[in-house]
């Protein structure tokens, strides 16, 4: 069997020093209770940047026409499949005064400076420096995570050194 790859989408929304996260409803099957950006699958004939924009819709009542493709993430899930995450980010003025709820989970504006003090997927603080450092123009950055046997996220950024999170729920 051929390694395949499930193509997804990531999306970090910025208002000044703020950014919106997703924190997963309690009965998500993988990381309920968990803040991440927005996102999710992409459908059968969208674009990657098309399954950004509809999940940012969907998840929050936003609609961006520019997102901005800063990075890449493969997720080696198994031996058979991973995971392709293409993350963007946007740019907002000001806030918008309402945000749709979905069954996702529960939004919140969040301080930049403030994302590593919540119960955040494990791999977003290996990254979300790159992310919140990312304007248009600079190049993307490509990161490779893995889980090991032994509960520990490696994940690995533009041919840097692997940063090791423990405790990762496998």
């Amino acid at each position: 069997m051929r390694y395949q790859v499930i193509p997804r989408s990531l999306i970090f929304v910025f208002c000044k020093n703020q950014v919106l996260l997703l924190k997963g409803s309690s009965n998500k099957k993988f990381f309920a209770n968990y803040y991440n950006g927005i996102g999710g699958h992409v459908e059968r004939g969208e674009t990657i940047l098309e399954s950004a924009r509809r999940e940012l819709q969907e998840e929050s009542g936003i609609y961006m026409e520019t997102l901005y493709l800063c990075g890449i993430l493969h997720a080696d899930e198994n031996e058979a499949y991973g995971i392709q995450v293409s993350i963007f980010k946007g740019f907002l003025d000001r806030k918008p005064e309402i945000l749709t709820e979905s069954d996702e989970g529960s939004l919140l504006w969040v301080s930049t400076d403030q994302v590593g003090t919540l119960n955040v997927v494990p791999d977003i603080p290996c990254y979300f420096s790159k992310i919140c450092n990312w304007m248009p123009g600079d190049d993307l950055f490509f990161a490779c995570s893995r889980s090991d046997q032994d509960g520990f996220l490696h994940v690995r950024i533009d041919h840097q050194p692997d940063m090791i999170v423990p405790g990762y729920p496998v």
